[in-house]
């Protein structure tokens, strides 16, 4: 074969081949990418049988022509891998978007949108989705910043758009390969692939454990009747385990999606709603008593729980008294045989678990099928109490069906008691709780108590535990108080003392032995102070009143009344 031969008939098939990819990229990316590899391969075969041709006659100058030719037909080729490579990278980052917004209900829902992986698996089908995912928004952003020069999937890939940018991306690749002179077009990073890997991981990881029922399981594992103290002396950052039961990997899954900052974030919107709903109500100002459920419950203060004629005329059958530390003239000789009643030793501080009582509560209300109605109150009917008939409010909506999203039960009750009374739950530590309670489906567990307080709030927790157990040791020691009167002197010195440490500087601190033993001297001081006092005023005041839990069970560790 001649030389010139051989050069028409390397350039004929050449040109031909140039065309065919010309009209190929004018159809439909489907099929188009292995037919587009095919010729490429193709050329690169030709052009290495030209330069052996060539080699073969002799002709050492159009040797090197094929051999520039065979490279540049090489360098197409791995452009059009790399390029296909970049198109099923921009379709799964396009899949990714789609699975992050299912998991982005759930991270709105627990509020940690901000601790979200980069991408996010599918949510498990098996797994059910939680109702109240249903309601939030599904706009997703995914963590992280893109790299330099890297544009973002869209979140829905369309076939064209991807098909044509893909070839003008094969262009100017194969364009800056011919003027660098380079062997290879820019190829996909590895490290980027792994990491996508990695992510998908993290994120399977992550939404396996966030669902309630998985969260659920895992607290009911733990004995609800545990003692309240030795929770308090579990750290959080010290994740001890009590005996059988893994409490670190409960404490590390609950502070993961229900941790302080997490309510707080969700509840920012219901407290601008619940503003909203106040400025647009003219609420009386002598509403001592109001119905948060119709005909079931009722939410007072001092003054409504005094009031016979108003509780003989909503046919009130039960009474709950959230605060006998101040409302001390009630009980259950005050209301006679018509009237059942209870108290609750409850306490408005932020550390304060509200809900401890709410099984005891609950029971009191409802245990014998009664469905008549309960007055709820406490001294002045904005926090303690007020928590409490919210707690009920939502329990009984969501075994009535009325309502299941955790979001709306809660704000719907928080907002329904709101437009009819001017101060209502303003405690935020109670907020969170009843948010919290409200996504466990209404339920509680001592497990809780370490996870929705904040870092002070956990330190109040642990102050006033050594505040309560000191109490414990110098009025029970004393034999001058009236057989009965015990506990109101203990909560009179554990509440005056967590006033008191409010105001010292490092108050609450119990961080060091040394730390300890000075706050233990400063409440045993007080109560040696006041503990004449204390002892008069039992001796001189009325007649406790009657209690659901008799003194024994009050003062035993871990007695449900312990906050």
């Amino acid at each position: 074969m001649e030389s010139g031969d051989v050069d028409n008939y390397f350039m004929l098939d050449m040109e031909g081949a140039q065309e065919e990819g010309e009209e190929e990229l004018e159809q439909p990316q489907e099929g188009q990418d292995g037919e587009a590899e095919a010729d490429l391969g193709w050329a690169v075969d030709t052009a290495a049988d030209t330069r052996d041709v060539a080699a073969d006659v002799g002709d050492t100058d159009f040797e090197e022509y094929a051999a520039d030719l065979e490279a540049q037909a090489q360098l197409q080729m791995e452009a059009e891998v790399d390029a296909q490579a970049e198109l099923a990278l921009a379709e799964e980052d396009a899949r990714a978007q789609e699975l992050a917004q299912e998991a982005a209900a759930v991270a709105a829902a627990f509020g940690v949108e901000d601790e979200l992986p980069n991408f996010a698996m599918e949510f498990a089908p098996e797994n059910g989705t939680p109702v109240h995912m249903q309601h939030e928004a599904l706009d997703f952003e995914a963590a992280g910043e893109a790299e330099p020069g890297e544009e973002e999937a869209p979140e829905q890939a369309d076939t064209e758009e991807v098909a044509e940018g893909d070839a003008e991306m094969q262009e100017d690749e194969a364009d800056r390969a011919d003027e660098a002179g380079d062997s290879a077009a820019v190829s996909l990073q590895p490290s980027r692939k792994r990491s996508r890997d990695a992510a998908f991981a993290e994120a399977q990881e992550l939404l396996a454990t966030i669902t309630p029922a998985a969260l659920l399981g895992k607290l009911r594992r733990l004995d609800p009747m545990t003692g309240i103290d030795e929770y308090y002396l579990v750290e959080v950052e010290g994740q001890k385990e009590l005996e059988g039961q893994a409490l670190a990997e409960d404490f590390q899954l609950t502070r993961d999606f229900y941790s302080a900052q997490a309510l707080e974030n969700s509840l920012v919107s219901m407290r601008a709603a619940v503003q909203r709903v106040q400025s647009r109500v003219k609420i009386p100002e002598n509403s001592s008593m109001i119905e948060v459920l119709p005909g079931r419950i009722f939410l007072g203060d001092a003054a409504a729980a005094r009031n016979i004629p108003a509780i003989l005329q909503n046919k009130i059958q039960k009474v709950i008294n959230c605060s006998p530390q101040t409302v001390r003239d009630t009980g259950q000789g005050f209301y006679g045989p018509g009237v059942e009643y209870l108290e609750l030793w409850h306490d408005d501080f932020e550390d304060y678990c509200i809900l401890c009582d709410f099984d005891v509560a609950w029971s009191f209300a409802y245990s014998d099928d009664s469905s008549g109605p309960v007055l709820v109150h406490c001294e002045a009917g904005v926090n303690r109490s007020c928590a409490l008939a919210i707690a009920m409010r939502m329990r009984i909506l969501l075994e009535t069906s009325q309502s299941s999203d955790p979001e709306m039960l809660f704000k719907s009750s928080w907002c329904h008691v709101a437009a009819r009374k001017q101060r209502v739950l303003t405690t935020t530590g109670f907020q969170r709780q009843l948010l919290l309670f409200a996504r466990m489906g209404c339920c509680w567990f001592p497990t809780l108590d370490m996870v929705w307080r904040t870092v002070q709030e956990r330190h109040m927790a642990q102050f006033r535990a050594l505040a309560e157990d000191t109490a414990k040791q110098i009025v029970c020691a004393n034999s001058d108080f009236p057989p009965g009167t015990w506990w109101r002197a203990i909560v009179f010195i554990r509440d005056a003392t967590m006033r008191g440490e409010k105001k010292i500087e490092g108050g609450y601190d119990l961080s060091t032995d040394s730390k300890r033993n000075t706050a233990e001297n400063r409440v045993r001081g007080y109560a040696t102070s006041a503990m004449p006092k204390l002892v008069a005023a039992a001796k001189a005041g009325p007649t406790p009143a009657a209690s659901a839990m008799s003194e024994k069970q009050r003062l035993e560790p871990g007695g449900l009344c312990l906050g």
